[in-house]
């Protein structure tokens, strides 16, 4: 099944489009063009389907994953946030701090996990990759 990752706005949800340029190759044929759901879509995965349907009746459809991703930009130093790549001598300890720009929960870590909060945190940052420096 096709991709699309992209980042959520502020309003932690996004707008996409899976339609890759859908015709008719019929001379003056109209066409409409549906996808389900129509979004925004929230942060997350979300199966959409588009369906393309010809004046005549004619129809055919298509389903892709839409993924939206929260943008995530709250890290202080000394950890740089994205794009930056965050590299550190094997061993060493960094100290992570970081805002959520208001209170989101825990839940903004890991929606899929569970087990208790602390849990949660620790599988997410156990989750970023640090680069050993040459």
């Amino acid at each position: 099944m096709p991709e699309r990752n992209l980042s959520a706005g502020a309003n932690t949800t996004a707008n996409a489009s899976i339609d890759n340029g859908s015709f008719d190759p019929d001379s003056g044929d109209t066409i409409t063009v549906t996808q389900t759901p129509a979004g925004p879509y929230p942060i997350g995965e979300t199966s959409v389907t588009l369906m393309v349907e010809d004046n005549h009746g004619a129809s055919s459809s298509c389903q892709a994953s839409v993924t939206a991703l929260y943008s995530f930009t709250g890290f202080f130093a000394p950890i740089d946030n994205l794009p930056t790549v965050n590299l550190a001598n094997a061993g060493s300890s960094i100290p992570v701090k970081f805002s959520l720009n208001g209170n989101k929960g825990l839940n903004s870590f890991c929606r899929r996990l569970s087990g208790v909060a602390a849990d949660c945190v620790q599988q997410w940052l156990a989750g970023f990759r640090l680069s050993k420096r040459p």
